[in-house]
């Protein structure tokens, strides 16, 4: 009997918390992109994080694999991916900070911000590499298709090169048949 008047207990505390929870949940305050300022401020950027990286994944993919050369393209691209880590930034210290600053105690919160800074310091170690990867990606195919169109013009002027040099040889062979004595001919006779 205390087992299961054990057990409906803990179900009972496990359930008050779980609604205590959904509450809380529910009446969270927001960031002025309407993004709820979870407590913990990892789970409140992984959700600004989940919210903007596909459009900066896109913005690289479609920045970097443009026609232009890769030098010209670096600079809006570094200025995308520093607007990126700003966004991260001022969410942590102005929006989380600000809503949180009184409702805890200093020393936890300065914890939790070295904590979140460190996810900021990551996400901006993971976009340099990506960003790296793909001008390095991107600047070889291109450098490889630019010398794919340089080896097919070449290739272009040394046929037409061949069919001049077979004009030529034809025409000295006509000239040799039309002259009534090759030079060879003439001068050793």
């Amino acid at each position: 009997m205390k087992k299961i008047l054990l057990s409906l207990l803990t179900v009972i505390v496990l359930f008050s918390r779980l609604i205590a929870y959904a509450w809380a949940e529910g009446n969270l305050p927001k960031d002025k992109n309407g993004i709820p300022l979870d407590p913990n401020c990892a789970v409140y950027l992984d959700s600004i994080i989940q919210k903007n990286e596909p459009e900066m994944e896109n913005y690289i993919k479609q920045q970097l694999t443009n026609s232009s050369p890769t030098s010209d393209l670096i600079d809006d691209t570094m200025t995308k991916f520093t607007t990126y880590i700003d966004i991260l930034d001022a969410s942590l210290h102005e929006d989380w900070a600000g809503a949180y600053q009184s409702n805890s105690d200093i020393m936890s919160q300065g914890d939790m911000l070295a904590t979140c800074d460190a996810i900021i310091d990551g996400q901006s170690e993971r976009w340099s590499n990506v960003i790296r990867e793909t001008v390095m990606q991107t600047s070889i195919a291109k450098e490889t298709n630019l010398l794919l169109i340089v080896y097919k013009r070449i290739n272009a002027k040394l046929s037409e090169l061949n069919i001049m040099l077979g004009y030529l040889k034809a025409y000295i062979d006509g000239f040799g048949l039309n002259l009534p004595c090759y030079v060879k001919k003439c001068v050793t006779q």
